[in-house]
């Protein structure tokens, strides 16, 4: 009798846990059910980040930053320095020793300046002084962006990723301190270069080498990279594609190094297949310059200008005659690519001139009610509000607020490529405003703008860098140099032949 009620209680004890559970079961869908209705989409979690682009993005986060900037054994508190940290926080005076694929955190350290920046009300937008990093090796050229930090204004820091075997030191460029990036004309041009204080020494860690996902138009924060000799290249991937071009083939080299990104693969695309992408598309291009000496290049297959030459187009076509570029000065002559590749497209060219103090609505309707409806848009952003001495970036920053609803308007379903700025450093151009740190900050607000926007993708030549200076002493333009211009083309045909 006692254990048929022993029993009977246990049966009872199980039957009521069961209820608790289904009712807390019920409850908790309930709750997920209120705050994630049926008739709105659920968000999607982000793909992790990779392990060791993870560990990149980390490296510099356990660093104390006031040991560095206080410990007088470190630092004076009057010279320029800077070196290389490891993640924990470690480092060496001489060498850090590392495996590829490691990361370390750089840390730079200013003398305070006593200069008073006229510029104060900028700050929110950007750091204060215009400061070019890279790691240097025999053959490898890598630029490490650099933030300021938060309390100490003069110590800036930022990861650096080592995926290729060689000894490497820090190089530093100071261009302008207290916000005399700005305004780049009116301040002595006065660079201060130095170099770090140890080094790292990078051995290979016999690891397979991990497979990238093609890079995407639309994120193009992967495309961070590096400037590699060719000769080092080939030598690290003999069977790699990039590497396998003579040098009367090759088309995608800058006086001989390659562009390789670090989080992902730069689809090689030839004139050919790219100008597939484009078949029976009407492309409306909205351009300068910059944008000319691409379309020229893709008109000619890669023939214009020679690239190893020392003409004048090398650097600058200002003044090259237009008989055979009508398109680049009139906008209803399309230039048209045909029989040479088997396809049927034509591209528009309209100049865009600045994106600030322009009424967009009424200058996209001017010209789309003039010429043919276009499939794909193309839209250099940035370079003649850069050069302007009379555009500051918070009234680009809310010029483009503007500009962007007035080009999604002009064009509702098309696809958009967005053109970053290029880069500058190392000179004055006079009557300009060129600058490293005005160009870095107006392509990085070019990216902010549209980078959650439908339909757009980057054509991100901001990611090169300031890859060559031979052409500023020659020209007193930014143009980039010829052999630049097929490179940057190589991330024009990966935006528009991108599958979203």
């Amino acid at each position: 009798m006692m254990a048929a009620r022993g029993s009977q209680a246990r049966a009872l004890a199980l039957i009521t846990i069961v209820i608790v559970l289904l009712v807390y079961s019920l409850s908790r869908n309930s709750v997920y059910l209120k705050s994630n209705p049926v008739n709105q989409p659920i968000a999607e979690h982000s793909t992790p980040l990779p392990a060791e682009e993870m560990e990149y993005r980390t490296a510099c986060d356990a660093i104390k930053f006031e040991t560095f900037r206080d410990d007088r054994s470190i630092w004076d508190g009057q010279s320029h320095k800077s070196l290389f940290v490891a993640r924990d926080g470690t480092f060496t005076l001489t060498e850090l020793d590392l495996t590829t694929r490691d990361s370390v955190c750089v840390i730079v350290l200013l003398p305070q300046t006593p200069a008073l920046s006229p510029h104060i009300a900028s700050s929110s937008l950007s750091a204060s002084d215009s400061i070019l990093t890279y790691a240097i090796s025999e053959s490898i050229k890598y630029n490490i962006e650099l933030q300021q930090h938060s309390r100490y204004t003069n110590l800036y820091y930022g990861p650096a990723y080592f995926p290729h075997p060689d000894v490497y030191h820090l190089m530093h460029t100071i261009e302008h301190r207290s916000y005399f990036w700005l305004e780049p004309s009116r301040h002595p041009y006065k660079p201060i270069n130095f170099e770090s204080s140890n080094r790292v020494h990078v051995t290979d860690s016999k690891q397979d080498i991990p497979k990238l996902p093609y890079c995407d138009p639309i994120n193009t924060h992967k495309l961070n990279g590096r400037w590699i000799e060719k000769a080092k290249y080939q030598a690290m991937y003999p069977f790699d594609f990039y590497g396998m071009f003579d040098d009367v083939q090759e088309d995608h080299a800058l006086h001989g190094h390659l562009f390789v990104p670090d989080w992902c693969r730069l689809e090689y695309t030839s004139i050919g297949q790219g100008a597939r992408c484009l078949d029976n598309k009407i492309v409306h291009v909205w351009g300068d310059g910059h944008i000319r000496r691409n379309l020229k290049a893709i008109a000619s297959a890669d023939n214009w200008c020679e690239a190893t030459g020392k003409g004048g187009c090398t650097c600058n076509d200002d003044e090259e005659h237009m008989k055979s570029f009508t398109w680049a000065t009139e906008p209803l002559t399309p230039l048209t690519l045909n029989q040479t590749w088997q396809v049927d497209t034509k591209f528009h060219m309209v100049p865009a001139g600045k994106i600030s103090n322009t009424d967009w609505p009424a200058r996209f309707a001017e010209w789309t009610d003039q010429l043919p409806p276009a499939d794909v848009v193309v839209f250099s952003v940035g370079n003649e509000d850069i050069a302007s001495m009379h555009v500051k970036p918070q009234e680009f920053k809310t010029a483009l607020e503007s500009f962007a609803t007035a080009l999604r308007a002009a064009y509702p379903t098309q696809r958009i490529v967005i053109r970053t700025p290029r880069q500058f450093a190392g000179a004055v151009l006079q009557g300009t405003s060129w600058s490293a740190g005005r160009s870095q900050l107006f392509a990085q607000l070019v990216l902010d703008q549209f980078q959650s926007a439908s339909n757009m993708v980057f054509w991100d030549i901001a990611k090169l860098g300031v890859a060559d200076r031979s052409c500023l002493p020659a020209s007193n333009q930014n143009y980039a140099h010829r052999q630049l211009v097929s490179i940057e083309n190589l991330l024009f045909w990966n935006a528009v032949c991108h599958k979203a």
